[in-house]
């Protein structure tokens, strides 16, 4: 797909898509099969967020946008009687940390003053109330 992007798009926008991926289709696909895939889920998000503090502010842009529609599906699904909590058995990690991903993305687009920081705060925020976790904490 790299190469496909860009030659379609062009170096600059092949750089950003590069830069917001938190992992490759191989490793993902490889912790899965090893089942490890918990365990690699941490370590790539925490990899992830250390690289999102220093990033480009045009990668940081799309990334953030990105995730705000995420965490936006996400709040829509919690809110949905017919999904509710069941929304976090989508993902690969335990409810917790997922809540605590999008708590630590949160405090990374409000410390770079990233144009969507408060719409995504506040989705978190929400997300958080709906899902009726105590504490916000950043993932560790």
């Amino acid at each position: 797909h790299r190469a496909m992007i860009r030659a379609q798009f062009g170096d600059a926008v092949a750089d950003i898509v590069e830069s917001c991926t938190d992992g490759t289709v191989e490793s993902k696909a490889h912790a899965e099969r090893t089942g490890s895939a918990r365990d690699h889920w941490r370590e790539r998000k925490l990899v992830y967020l250390a690289h999102l503090r220093k990033v480009p502010e045009s990668t940081l842009l799309v990334s953030g946008c990105d995730k705000l529609h995420n965490a936006r599906a996400i709040l829509g699904d919690l809110s949905n009687k017919d999904v509710g909590d069941s929304v976090f058995e989508r993902f690969t990690a335990k409810r917790e940390d997922t809540l605590a991903y999008y708590e630590s993305l949160a405090e990374i687009f409000t410390a770079r003053d990233a144009p969507m920081a408060s719409a995504f705060d506040d989705t978190v925020a929400q997300i958080h109330s709906r899902a009726k976790a105590s504490v916000r904490k950043p993932l560790s």
